[in-house]
């Protein structure tokens, strides 16, 4: 299971951010997508084709793979505005905000994502499932694990106070 849904690569992530956007108001196509990126954000790596230079950078020939982090793909393709408006349209369904919170907490482990999970609604989505799941520890394990990381960001950390 883990191999087909790291091969689903940076297509299948575009895929699953559409399937969110066509959408919006079902709560089981957005709790389903939402889940799928939070397994993708976990830990997913894939190798892209195509020329890239040698990583880290040596005498070696480029190389034609490159190693591209699933987390990088769902920022590009607009999941974490996917995965914050899924939060707000659905902000009492249990399973859209468990899963929501899941994929903004891994996809707040990398500081290059802080600014725009400030920007996207990301942080008000983390702070209304604090509010309305205060007795789910899944919910408040993810959601303050994420406001953990974004607090260090002086944008995020406004927001959270």
């Amino acid at each position: 299971m883990r191999e087909s849904a790291l091969s689903l690569g940076m297509p299948g992530i575009e895929a699953i951010v559409e399937g969110m956007m066509h959408e919006p108001n079902t709560a089981a196509v957005q709790e389903l997508c939402t889940a799928a990126l939070w397994n993708l954000a976990i830990d997913g790596w894939w190798l892209e084709e195509g020329p890239h230079p040698p990583s880290p950078p040596s005498e070696c020939a480029p190389t034609t793979q490159r190693r591209v982090s699933a987390s990088e793909s769902i920022v590009s393709a607009g999941g974490i505005e996917a995965v914050a408006r899924a939060m707000q349209l659905h902000g009492h369904n249990l399973g859209v905000v468990e899963a929501g919170c899941g994929a903004l907490h891994f996809l707040s482990d990398d500081p290059d994502h802080w600014a725009r999970l400030a920007t996207s609604g990301g942080v008000d989505a983390l702070l209304t499932a604090l509010e309305n799941f205060q007795e789910s520890a899944a919910i408040l394990e993810a959601s303050m694990g994420a406001l953990w990381q974004l607090a260090i960001d002086d944008s995020a950390r406004e927001l959270i106070a």
